[in-house]
């Protein structure tokens, strides 16, 4: 017996448990709790209980305590019993505690696996039930789909007929009734005003009228989405100037402070009479955003603004007037200090 020490215990932990003594708490790491120390009998069970720790767990020398009891309670029998019967008895314990503890750790396993199940389970019903909710949404379009498919078509393709439609509708000319509300001019055709868009006659009923006055909304949501774009491309070029005007502003002061610190003299510029000739151009588009009526369409004063930016304010030219002053200043600063 005394070949398989650890199995010589977990038999001595087995018989105090089945007496009631002791209670195990757990088994992987060993911790035991006394219950009845009374029925404690044998002498290897006395040493186990005896070597217990505070927290019931059995340090390396208690195990060496209860084997050296084993091996006297197995003398002893053995001087009082026939050896072989002695023996088999021990090992047919030790084959039964061992094959106990095997079903504690198998029993351990499958409620570790047993757990893992459960959370898998629960996160499958929800998949599950997500994804059933998702085909039921899309089960219910196609469903519509088959059902609608024929108005859905018509309604597209009329939709894609009335957006697309547009009127011949002349630009307004002198003498042309003016809009109650913004006082601008408007062809004596025209259903709504082409600056403001307030109706200028009353809805004509039936079909034909509706289909005209269509065309005319489509025209001025086009001309003001144009107008926008064109807007907004103008403003950009503004903050590239406003910054561009900055970013040379600072370079100026620079080269002041440096003068000023090292006490040098005055730094003297001849401006290039280019850049002198294009910063007019700054006094232009001042001007023109000025006549170009602010409260007017979009498109108007854009219109308005577009010739002058096409004709002075390239992106090369632009680049030619900051590159040219940047230089004239570099150089100067070379040559004078």
């Amino acid at each position: 017996m005394m070949d398989r020490p650890i199995k010589a215990i977990n038999l001595t932990i087995l018989g105090l448990q089945q007496k009631g003594a002791v209670q195990i708490l757990s088994r992987n790491p060993l911790q035991l709790k006394v219950l009845e120390p009374g029925l404690v009998s044998t002498m290897a069970e006395t040493a186990l209980v005896k070597s217990l720790t505070d927290q019931g767990t059995l340090s390396r020398e208690g195990v060496q305590a209860v084997l050296a009891a084993l091996n006297m309670d197995v003398r002893t029998k053995m001087w009082r019993a026939d050896h072989e019967a002695t023996l088999l008895d021990q090992q047919q314990r030790i084959g039964e505690a061992d094959v106990a503890a095997r079903i504690d750790a198998l029993r351990t396993r499958w409620q570790v696996a047993d757990e893992e199940f459960a959370q898998k389970e629960v996160r499958r019903k929800a998949e599950w039930l997500e994804l059933t909710t998702e085909a039921g949404a899309v089960k219910t379009k196609i469903e519509y789909l088959r059902t609608a498919s024929r108005s859905i078509v018509q309604r597209s393709a009329l939709e894609r007929v009335l957006f697309e439609r547009l009127p011949d509708l002349a630009e307004p000319r002198q003498g042309d009734p003016a809009c109650p509300r913004c006082e601008q001019p408007n062809p004596s055709t025209s259903h709504f005003c082409r600056i403001c868009a307030r109706r200028l006659v009353d809805d004509r009923p039936g079909l034909l009228g509706s289909l005209d006055e269509i065309a005319e909304v489509n025209l001025h949501h086009r001309r003001f989405s144009e107008g926008m774009q064109a807007c907004q491309e103008i403003i950009g070029l503004v903050r590239g100037l406003k910054t561009g005007i900055e970013s040379f502003t600072e370079s100026v002061a620079d080269m002041r402070n440096s003068q000023t610190k090292h006490n040098l003299k005055t730094l003297q510029i001849d401006v290039p009479q280019d850049s002198i000739e294009y910063g007019t151009h700054f006094d232009r588009l001042l001007q023109k955003v000025r006549d170009g009526g602010l409260s007017l369409h979009p498109k108007v004063f854009a219109g308005h603004i577009q010739g002058l930016i096409a004709e002075v304010y390239t992106e090369d030219g632009i680049k030619e007037f900051f590159e040219t002053m940047g230089e004239e200043l570099s150089t100067q600063a070379d040559a004078q200090w």
